[in-house]
């Protein structure tokens, strides 16, 4: 099941988030980089981003599994839990956020982008680069211990 998130799941979406993150992230980052994306994704930031609508969670087998949300014209916070991923469940997420920020850009106000962007993390760039999103920029962040998180920029175009 695929559902809007409320106030009740905050609690459910930081434990996806910190567990995908704590699990999957020292495989790519040092650690610096993962207490940075830790005290990004913090509960407060979850709150935040449920107050302001667009988070979603998905469920499998009876178990809160996966979230995302969509924000502008942004796709963020997409994070499935290590025991589902590989199951193509962070591809289904991306299957109904692309279309949920398709149809918003159809009904969007002059001044909006007809592109859906997102930041990539090491750990999920290669399944953008194969849905079609093309790179915009290389960033770099400094973090603790003088460790850098490295990422990409990504869009696609609502005709790609």
């Amino acid at each position: 099941m695929f559902y809007m998130a409320e106030r009740k799941d905050i609690d459910t979406i930081a434990e996806i988030v910190r567990e995908t993150i704590s699990s999957t992230y020292p495989k790519y980052y040092p650690d610096g980089v993962v207490e940075f994306f830790l005290n990004y994704h913090s509960t407060d930031s979850i709150r935040d981003a449920v107050d302001a609508g667009g988070v979603y969670i998905l469920t499998a087998q009876g178990k809160a599994v996966a979230t995302g949300s969509i924000k502008d014209n942004e796709i963020c916070r997409l994070f499935v839990l290590p025991l589902f991923q590989g199951k193509r469940l962070g591809s289904y997420m991306m299957d109904k956020l692309e279309t949920l920020m398709m149809d918003k850009l159809e009904t969007l106000v002059f001044g909006y982008s007809n592109e859906i962007r997102l930041d990539a993390s090491l750990p999920a760039c290669g399944m953008y680069l194969k849905r079609g999103y093309k790179p915009v920029s290389f960033e770099s962040v400094l973090t603790t211990y003088d460790h850098r998180l490295c990422y990409f920029i990504l869009k696609k175009t609502k005709d790609n």
